[in-house]
């Protein structure tokens, strides 16, 4: 689905890492690891075109992501295959009930309002949040709030959910319930992409590991997570 070759991301001209070929394959369930600063969260600006790159190629399905921004109807296209949550949700919670934040999506893809009702209760119920419907987004707890902001992506049913620190600031109540959720989106086939500071945020999941360190970032494939000893204490630090 994603295909780097020889990226490299800076910031005020100050590099966060240079030389990254990397393919993102449908089904694929990859974790982005490191340091804060290190690359993650810029990956995946790089990924979802919030941000350039300083030089390389970034393709989604065969065609750079610039290319997919330059008019609004591809714009559009792009994103309705994307499903991003942000590490601060409260940036991408905005409308007055939690009904209209989710429904918010699939009106913007044009569906009709009866489509619209049912996928907005289907995943309510599916969530476990139908007794939120009605409340107000900003005045929920962290982990509601969390709840909402995933349905508001997992509604639209995107190809590819890229998740920037999902876990953080999460009760153990909260982390179960995530990593369970997306356990099950992944055994469905969906992409899952997802940065985070912990390596038990794997759980049981068969997943690769892109360990940002330095400069550079070391691909590691799920087989080598699971049973390699050396890739395994490497990555239990974090």
């Amino acid at each position: 689905m994603f295909q780097l070759n020889q990226v490299a991301c800076a910031y005020d001209q100050k590099k966060v890492f240079t030389g990254l070929d990397l393919e993102i394959r449908q089904g694929q369930y990859v974790m982005l690891m490191g340091e804060n600063g290190t690359g993650k969260s810029s990956l995946i600006s790089l990924l979802t075109g919030f941000k350039q790159e300083e030089s390389g190629r970034i393709l989604f399905l065969g065609k750079e992501v610039r290319e997919w921004l330059k008019d609004k109807r591809q714009k559009r296209d792009f994103y309705s295959r994307l499903g991003i949550l942000f590490q601060d949700v409260d940036s991408q919670l905005f409308n007055s009930t939690v009904y209209d934040e989710i429904a918010f999506g699939p009106r913007q893809l044009g569906l009709s309002e009866e489509e619209v009702s049912k996928r907005v209760e289907d995943t309510l119920t599916l969530l476990k949040i139908d007794d939120l419907r009605d409340r107000v987004p900003y005045q929920l707890s962290g982990g509601e709030k969390k709840k909402v902001a995933f349905a508001s992506i997992m509604v639209t049913n995107p190809d590819v959910y890229i998740l920037d620190e999902p876990f953080n600031n999460l009760s153990k109540e909260y982390e179960e319930f995530f990593r369970e959720l997306l356990h099950e989106l992944h055994s469905a086939g969906k992409t899952i992409i997802m940065s985070a500071h912990h390596f038990k945020h794997l759980h049981h999941e068969k997943a690769d590991v892109l360990l940002f360190e330095n400069g550079k970032a070391d691909f590691f494939p799920a087989r080598e997570v699971l049973s390699n000893q050396q890739v395994i204490e490497r990555l239990s630090h974090y």
